[in-house]
């Protein structure tokens, strides 16, 4: 009888840790470093938790180590809440043994040109010592199954089979606060950031090969590398469900895509007619979001074309056929 062999993303290590080391643990109330690790704890994570901090020797009793390379032993993920100026060096420490990092910290606005100079610079070290980072500015990662709340306003997280992926963190925190008195839990809630590595692509690629989540969310302002999510997104929505709340349309509303002569369309269209070519569900609402969110929950899966559309009005059938199926009426016009 042959064995069954599971395939595992190169990214689990920062979607499922078994390690995590807090970098900048502090007792501090108030600060970042402390919120971070109240939410470890409270959410008993089940694998190895280091607080690094070398100003601590310990945290909330907990025992503090003054860099990554005293910890001694290879960390799956790091959660860098340190300050900005200290994060490229935590990054190039050699002796450490680093795998993934999620950066909180970033640069605020009054940095000015240092913001651009201090991503690249991250971004060099982070690549060079083949560490994949989320972030900077990243709400952080939630993984249920393993207890992990590597954030530092997420609400307590119910265990579930969907996954959250956004490029806010307030939505993060928005769909959690909807989805706790409704009882709908997550496998794994992630926030990208400012996105200078790990992107939409990636993600989805990882998902599609996680037995903890049946289907996916994502909150998306703006994609990086085009052809890469397109990739992911088609290969994701073959296997399970995805639906895509895209924000910024008003942005792109200036802006024109040139198809063809004398056709115009707008970026956002471009996108709307990606989603639909790759079988994605696009929403235009947070209330659509939570909406599908609902619906995915429940479980139950539709299969084949056999839709019946109750109404008590034939107005409302109307425009739920229009919903369920645009070419309902080139159909019945041809007999079929």
């Amino acid at each position: 009888m042959y064995g069954v062999h599971i395939v595992q993303h190169y990214l689990f290590p920062l979607l499922k840790p078994k390690s995590v080391a807090l970098v900048g643990a502090s007792e501090r109330a108030g600060s970042l470093g402390r919120g971070v690790l109240e939410n470890l704890l409270a959410s008993h994570f089940t694998g190895e938790l280091y607080l690094v901090n070398p100003n601590y020797r310990r945290v909330l009793d907990k025992p503090v180590y003054s860099s990554m390379a005293d910890i001694g032993r290879p960390v799956d993920l790091a959660v860098i809440v340190a300050p900005v100026a200290a994060v490229p060096s935590i990054l190039r420490d050699e002796r450490a043994q680093l795998r993934t990092a999620v950066i909180m910290s970033a640069p605020s606005t009054s940095d000015g040109a240092m913001t651009p100079a201090w991503r690249s610079d991250v971004a060099a070290v982070a690549a060079a010592r083949n560490v994949r980072l989320l972030g900077p500015g990243a709400f952080g990662v939630v993984r249920s199954d393993i207890g992990l709340n590597a954030t530092f306003c997420a609400p307590p997280t119910l265990r579930g089979r969907l996954a959250l992926v956004s490029q806010s963190g307030a939505v993060c925190t928005a769909m959690l606060d909807f989805a706790a008195p409704m009882r709908i839990g997550f496998s794994s809630v992630i926030s990208l950031g400012s996105g200078i590595d790990v992107g939409f692509g990636e993600l989805l690629d990882s998902l599609l090969l996680d037995a903890e989540t049946d289907g996916i969310l994502l909150y998306v302002e703006s994609i990086a590398d085009a052809r890469g999510f397109m990739s992911a997104l088609r290969a994701a929505a073959r296997i399970k469900p995805v639906v895509v709340l895209k924000a910024g349309r008003s942005l792109e509303s200036g802006a024109q895509t040139v198809l063809s002569p004398g056709i115009a369309t707008s970026p956002d269209e471009v996108f709307d007619a990606a989603l639909m070519r790759s079988g994605t569900v696009r929403v235009r609402t947070y209330a659509q979001l939570f909406a599908a969110a609902r619906v995915l929950a429940m479980g139950d899966r539709a299969s084949g074309d056999r839709l019946a559309i109750v109404s008590n009005g034939r107005a409302p059938a109307l425009l739920a056929a229009d919903s369920a199926f645009p070419q309902a009426w080139h159909w019945l016009a041809s007999g079929r």
